[in-house]
Order: structure tokens, then sequence, then C-alpha cells
């Protein structure tokens, strides 16, 4: 992800980084990329896990 983040970087144009600090650009590329990187690591596959748990549930109620 910091890869496509990066090559992204690279083509804007020079207008864009006229009013940016070097260490902003790093400090937000990383730390967004961190967050993003959580996100699908962790809030995903939770997110899925308890959508089965919910259809499980709902199965079993309407089942019984």
């Amino acid at each position: 992800m910091r890869v496509l983040v990066y090559e992204h970087l690279q083509k804007l144009s020079l207008r864009y980084y006229h009013d940016k600090q070097t260490g902003q650009l790093m400090s937000r590329t990383i730390n967004d990329t961190a967050t993003f990187e959580v996100l699908i690591a962790h809030a995903v596959p939770d997110l899925v896990t308890n959508g089965l748990i919910l259809m499980g549930i709902t199965i079993i109620l309407f089942i019984r």
C-alpha cells in the first residue's frame, strides 16, 4: 500500500508540494497506511465474523 501511495505522490504536480513540508507528507503517508493496514487486518475480518454470527443466530431463531 505504501508503494501505491508513493507512486501517487510522485505523479502530483509541484504546486501540491509548494506549501507542504517533507515531514508532514512522510507522517501522513506512514500514519494513513498504518491505519488502513489495521482496518484491513482487523476490522474487516471482525465484521465478517460478526455478520456470520448474526446470520447464524437469526437462522436458529427462525428454525425453532
